[in-house]
């Protein structure tokens, strides 16, 4: 195997096309709480830098130890995965793992105490996912947690960067902080239960996009209704189900606009959202965008294009640090996170983020 190659299928098994969202919701933890304890700039900027690196390399490790514990699933459903293939050694994947839990944890006690604690409860969040997701539905909260959980480290990071005096402010970072998380987290759970059934069983029941006639998955030929050729592309979820999958794209971005009830800390004394045009012009665009994205999301999974759309979810999820930093008038870290979001959607063009 050429190193290209074997690059390649390392790139593939850490999912490195999701990592961009990893990195804006660093910015983003790192703003909120920058503003909350009156960090400069410089340290802001530095402290993202520290904790998005750290975030990323626990993210990494999730992803790798995900597909360590579920390669005998993998072997099944899908073969072609790094580890099942045998194009990388389980040894040497978990050897990986340890690097990556290594450096994060010695990352953190660098910062301080706060920054490591945070991380220890991150990792084994992330770990608990992996151990039990294949077993147990409401391991979807857990994932929802892990992504949750980057906000609150990325504000221990810049706590302890600058040795902050968080004791007069303490409940209003914790309710900054813990409320972008919560919203985040609880979207994250919705799409992580969808994506649970990201492979379509052999025998589940699709319908003809033209008169909805159920036919089967892989069925050939026309359709016994209508005489619609039944290719890939022209099979959807039936109607019933496609119509609450649309309601749940519309409450989706919803949810994700609530966070704008959490960051008022964040905006000063006066604990209004600003009105500046540069403010109203950021949110506008970034609405618009995360309601497009998760409608987008939400019709390829009604066309059986599940991975996709997962992927589209997932991407979101730096839109919705657009929006907060858009509401927090940062235009800097807004144009962060919509590169972190365009990097994302890019990357999943050449590597499944699923």
């Amino acid at each position: 195997m050429d190193l290209v190659g074997f690059m390649g299928h390392w790139l593939k098994l850490c999912r490195l096309s999701n990592g961009p969202t990893v990195v804006s919701g660093a910015i983003a933890g790192t703003v909120i709480t920058g503003l909350i304890v009156g960090a400069k700039a410089d340290d802001m900027i530095a402290s993202s830098c520290i904790s998005s690196i750290t975030l990323v390399m626990v993210y990494v490790f999730g992803m790798i130890l995900n597909d360590v514990l579920d390669r005998k699933i993998d072997a099944q459903e899908r073969p072609g995965r790094p580890i099942p293939s045998g194009n990388i050694p389980v040894a040497m994947a978990v050897v990986a793992t340890v690097i990556l839990v290594l450096l994060s944890l010695g990352i953190a006690l660098s910062i301080g105490m706060q920054a490591l604690v945070a991380v220890v409860v991150l990792i084994s969040i992330v770990v608990l996912y992996d151990w039990l997701h294949a077993g147990w539905a409401g391991s979807a909260l857990l994932m929802g947690l892990c992504r949750g959980m980057v906000y609150i480290v990325s504000a221990a990071f810049l706590v302890e960067y600058i040795d902050a005096d968080i004791e007069p402010i303490r409940q209003d970072l914790v309710f900054a902080t813990v409320g972008v998380a919560g919203i985040l987290a609880a979207y994250v759970t919705m799409f992580t239960v969808l994506a649970s059934r990201e492979v379509v069983d052999a025998e589940e029941r699709l319908a003809c996009g033209n008169c909805d006639q159920l036919v089967g998955e892989t069925a050939g030929g026309r359709c016994p209704e209508c005489g619609r050729p039944l290719d890939p592309a022209g099979l959807v979820m039936p109607g019933a189900a496609r119509r609450r999958l649309v309601l749940m794209s519309m409450g989706m971005p919803v949810l994700l606009l609530l966070g704008a009830l959490f960051i008022g800390p964040a905006l000063g004394q006066d604990q209004e959202l600003s009105l500046n045009p540069w403010s109203i012009i950021m949110g506008v665009l970034t609405i618009v965008l995360l309601f497009g994205t998760c409608i987008a999301a939400a019709a390829r999974y009604g066309s059986g294009r599940r991975p996709e759309a997962v992927m589209g979810w997932i991407a979101v999820i730096s839109i919705y640090d657009a929006y907060l930093l858009a509401l927090l008038t940062v235009p800097l870290g807004w144009v962060a996170a919509l590169g972190c979001f365009a990097l994302s959607r890019l990357a999943h063009s050449k590597i499944a983020g699923s």
